[in-house]
């Protein structure tokens, strides 16, 4: 009898969660699929911030498309932003931040062990530069350097602490190799942060 009033009131607290938390399971499934190993702490970061995806459009206004998140969920979604992309092959990004005028800017840093070329940084269909040559292109991007890339076509002013986002769909490398020509790498996960 016991242990079916424990089960009883197990099963209840696991849907109960599941109904105040409809992204618990999700979450849930996602890191148990993650499995062991290497790459499963990348997965699991994944996992994280695809879970804080799912709670912030719990968040979204049907009239404003913008997500209504706190402070708190920002920082968080940010810094898991930051983490998923670190370890992103051939180029990562290791830091970002969108200022009021608009400019995002991006250090990419060149994860791979052999000279890059990069034909181009999009985000959202807008071309960064590198900040020191002004121009679109790096030529001979050496293994594990980094370079700072800005827009040269600001998106919409934000007001400072105003929540910004980039879907990884949006967020394209093209790049050439030694041997290679047109390769192309697409977001790991969206670009999240607040306004500076």
């Amino acid at each position: 009898m016991k242990k079916a009033i424990i089960g009883l009131l197990l099963v209840v607290l696991l849907f109960g969660c599941a109904t105040l938390d409809p992204c618990k399971s999700q979450f849930e499934e996602c890191n148990y699929g993650c499995g062991e190993g290497n790459l499963s702490g990348v997965c699991k970061d994944a996992c994280a911030l695809q879970y804080a995806e799912c709670k912030s459009s719990l968040d979204v206004d049907a009239t404003n498309p913008s997500p209504n998140l706190s402070e708190n969920d920002v920082l968080e979604n940010e810094a898991e932003s930051k983490s998923a992309w670190k370890s992103a092959e051939p180029f990562s990004i290791i830091d970002f931040s969108q200022s009021q005028d608009g400019n995002l800017s991006l250090v990419v840093k060149n994860n791979s062990g052999s000279v890059l070329h990069m034909n181009s940084v999009t985000v959202d269909g807008v071309k960064l530069m590198d900040i020191t040559t002004a121009l679109n292109t790096i030529t001979n991007f050496a293994p594990n350097s980094t370079r700072v890339m800005t827009t040269d076509k600001p998106s919409a002013p934000c007001q400072t602490g105003d929540s910004f986002s980039y879907e990884a769909e949006g967020i394209e490398f093209d790049y050439n190799t030694s041997d290679i020509s047109g390769r192309r790498q697409v977001g790991v996960v969206p670009i999240v942060g607040r306004c500076t």
